[in-house]
């Protein structure tokens, strides 16, 4: 058996790419719900370090969806690209990043664009005055802290464990929304056979620029459930809570975007913070 073969679904006939996906999109589902219940119970419970754990856990499972339903929106006319975003399924920074613009309201796919390069850089200042010190991807550091013991060395030379146990002490509040977009995709009937198939056709042809606004996108959004709720592909259990999240918050697909780290060197991030901390305080000692 070979694992992480999700490849291979490029390579089934097309009439086949669809059932595969579908199927896989459910099992998806169903887990990230199992897991945000388990969550809200571990919440409730006041398990800050669990919860932080399930969540992030839960959010890349929710992200996984979301990389597949580009895949189906952005179509398979060119190959290079939906292996790329195939390959976006196992990438923790790549599911990390979809977790992240789910919880965004950008007004633009340049917005989009421009948020998404932020968090993809390897490392970035921060600190009292903005450039202090520096830092790596922020979203893998959180991701790797939540999860794991480990010995890190900072960036001054200070060498130190980090530990989840950190979470112990803070009074964690866990946001469920992609968990929760996720579960109304499915309930709205979007990651159904049937429901792909709409999706694939609605999104077909539709040319995503810098310029597009987010109000198209939430037009197409409601033209799809629209549609799956008037042909009944949607699930009984199915609310209006479920369909405005879905029209409200299932936003711009990001297949066309680069989601690979970008490597920033961190003597270039040394003479931004110098010349910065120069600008600001440097009369003080003139």
């Amino acid at each position: 058996m070979q694992a992480r073969a999700l490849s291979h679904v490029a390579r089934l006939p097309k009439a086949k790419r669809l059932d595969a996906i579908a199927e896989g999109l459910d099992l998806l589902v169903e887990h990230v719900e199992t897991l945000r219940n388990d969550l809200v119970c571990l919440v409730e419970a006041e398990r800050p370090r669990a919860s932080a754990i399930i969540a992030d856990y839960s959010e890349e499972e929710a992200a996984k969806v979301l990389i597949l339903l580009d895949l189906v929106r952005m179509g398979f006319r060119n190959q290079n690209v939906a292996n790329e975003q195939l390959s976006r399924f196992y990438s923790h920074l790549a599911r990390c990043i979809y977790a992240e613009v789910a919880a965004m309201s950008p007004a633009s796919f340049g917005e989009v664009r421009s948020l998404v390069d932020l968090l993809r850089e390897s490392h970035y200042l921060d600190g009292p005055n903005d450039v202090d010190w520096i830092f790596r991807n922020q979203l893998l550091t959180r991701r790797e802290e939540t999860l794991y013991v480990d010995y890190v060395r900072d960036e001054d030379g200070e060498q130190r464990w980090v530990t989840p146990a950190a979470y112990d002490e803070s009074n964690l509040w866990v946001s469920t929304g992609v968990q929760d977009l996720v579960v109304a995709l499915r309930r709205c009937g979007c990651t159904s056979r049937p429901g792909l198939e709409v999706v694939a056709r609605v999104w077909s042809r539709r040319p995503l620029e810098d310029s597009t606004h987010w109000s198209e996108v939430a037009q197409i959004n409601a033209d799809i459930v629209d549609e799956l709720l008037a042909k009944d592909f949607a699930r009984p259990e199915v609310t209006t809570q479920d369909v405005h999240l879905v029209q409200d918050r299932w936003l711009f697909p990001m297949g066309s975007l680069d989601l690979s780290q970008i490597e920033v060197p961190k003597s270039k991030l040394e003479e931004q913070r110098d010349r910065r901390l120069l600008q600001e305080f440097g009369d003080l000692h003139g």
